[in-house]
């Protein structure tokens, strides 16, 4: 009896995008070789059990452009496809996500936070990385922990770049239902650092930055560095989690919610084991976006087996009834399970610290490993 044929997916992401690329890769190939000792679904068998052990194949569709985006959906066809993994900004994950609805193939968001993609209603749209919402909600369970443990009454100086809309407004929402005053709120673009380090030094005693771009957050780090006293910058969207490097003496208190964290890797078995074999296959450290594109992918290949078929209707019905622990999972959530939003609802995020040794994740508590340095 002839081996089974490869089961093709795709990688929708901008072209020359390594890390992405680099992730889905690595899940291909733990799924097609065997790694006895790696603690991940479909890691000791060679291929896909659920369909008699056929390979999985990669094929990768550029999203670098509008041209490139109008050939998706012939290209899918044309590979065969029967599921996609994609990685982007959240213009083109809505935009692949439509074309991905309209061929009935089920689509695996793997880094986009925005909280639109989810409200789109779709039948077809799974997320396996935190929501915009699960982030913040980690930023103010943080503060909750804060005004409890030192910090009787919370004031808020809120500092924006104008391009996070989404986030501001859950900042904003989750602000009033905490009952925290916002003292001011600041677009770091149109105002001076000395101006803003006035305003927060009136009342403010935490300073929540909402960035969508570097230099936003860089901004937000220089005003607290400004203000009278030494007032803590909680760093809220995706520019701060791009940020590197250790505090220097004098730096103000800089935290951070974010979905990974390189701490992580170094104490738990299932990440560890992950990115050291992500290592020797690349030569580099694993990144935050090659650790959520490799669960997507894997996330969609445990699918596929558990289907037992290579029809995109059955991978969508095997999706929804998913259910990975977190002992399975090498990022610091919960596990993988979907609601009816395609939302993975025990994905989370946890809040680092930049200590003078890099950050660190000081909440949850149970995943702690230095104090808040409040």
């Amino acid at each position: 009896m002839a081996p089974p044929g490869p089961v093709t997916i795709a990688l929708a992401a901008p072209a020359g995008d390594a890390d992405v690329a680099n992730g889905a890769r690595l899940a291909v190939d733990v799924v097609n070789e065997a790694h006895p000792d790696l603690p991940v679904p479909l890691a000791t068998e060679l291929g896909l059990p659920g369909l008699g052990g056929a390979p999985l194949r990669l094929t990768v569709v550029d999203t670098s452009s509008s041209a490139a985006l109008a050939k998706v959906p012939g290209t899918l066809t044309a590979q065969r496809a029967v599921g996609v993994v994609c990685a982007g900004s959240a213009a083109t994950v809505a935009s692949v996500s439509a074309q991905t609805e309209w061929l009935g193939l089920p689509l695996l968001d793997a880094v986009n936070s925005a909280d639109t993609l989810t409200d789109l209603g779709q039948e077809w749209y799974f997320r396996t990385a935190p929501s915009d919402r699960m982030l913040v909600d980690a930023a103010f369970a943080l503060l909750r922990h804060q005004q409890l443990a030192r910090t009787p009454e919370v004031k808020l100086a809120v500092l924006h770049d104008g391009r996070a809309d989404g986030l501001l407004a859950l900042v904003r929402q989750l602000a009033g239902a905490a009952g925290y005053p916002t003292v001011a709120e600041v677009d770091i673009r149109t105002a001076s650092a000395q101006s803003i380090a006035a305003s927060v030094d009136a009342e403010a005693n935490v300073l929540v930055a909402v960035a969508g771009t570097k230099d936003g957050a860089t901004a937000a780090t220089k005003v607290a560095a400004r203000t009278r006293e030494s007032v803590p910058v909680l760093g809220i969207g995706p520019a701060f989690a791009g940020l590197t490097g250790g505090a220097s003496d004098g730096s103000p208190v800089l935290l951070r919610a974010v979905g990974w964290s390189a701490e992580y890797v170094t104490r738990n078995p299932v990440a560890s084991a992950v990115a050291s074999l992500y290592r020797k296959r690349f030569g580099s450290a694993m990144t935050a976006a090659a650790a959520e594109t490799f669960t997507a992918t894997l996330t969609l290949a445990v699918a596929l087996s558990g289907a037992g078929d290579a029809d995109p209707t059955a991978i969508r019905a095997t999706l929804r009834q998913m259910w990975l622990p977190a002992t399975q999972v090498m990022l610091p959530w919960n596990g993988v399970r979907f609601d009816a939003t395609g939302q993975n609802m025990l994905a989370g995020g946890v809040v680092e610290a930049r200590t003078q040794a890099g950050f660190r994740i000081v909440y949850p508590r149970e995943l702690a490993t230095v104090a808040v340095p409040w």
